[in-house]
């Protein structure tokens, strides 16, 4: 699918809430979903590796917000303790995605005033450790070939 979220929504006609799950949307996209809609949440799973190895494939199409959040400000990064397939799960969807939907709260815990970085120490130690552990397993794979 070539036509992305961000380019199907416009800023005259306001969405309720927009909700990611495991997203790979790029990061330069945000700002976009952010204006598009009252409120954008970001359920980001920390054992998710499935948006971290597209980012990795394809950087120019794909970044790691399901992964890692998109850490700018705009959307509000959620996290959980989830793999890929538990965030899309029914008792996720029921315990946590509906309700968000539902509540008529139009920002959650206040509006971003600009590109205000939320930095995360777990989430860039753990972007430190797939680095490592990708040219670990790189210099294994041309070790072995030489």
């Amino acid at each position: 699918v070539e036509h992305w979220p961000h380019d199907l929504l416009s800023d005259q006609k306001k969405l309720g809430t927009i909700v990611f799950l495991g997203s790979v949307c790029h990061r330069r996209h945000c700002s976009k979903l952010y204006r598009s809609s009252k409120r954008f949440v970001n359920h980001v799973g920390t054992k998710d590796f499935l948006p971290y190895l597209a980012s990795i494939i394809r950087p120019d199409s794909y970044s790691d917000v399901g992964s890692f959040g998109f850490l700018d400000g705009y959307s509000r990064d959620r996290f959980f303790t989830n793999d890929h397939s538990s965030c899309t799960s029914v008792e996720h969807i029921k315990s946590e995605v509906l309700p968000l939907i539902s509540s008529i709260e139009a920002r959650p815990l206040g509006s971003p005033g600009g590109v205000a970085k939320r930095y995360n120490a777990f989430v860039y130690a753990r972007r430190v450790i797939w680095i490592f552990a990708v040219i670990l397993v790189m210099c294994l794979l041309v070790a072995t070939i030489f």
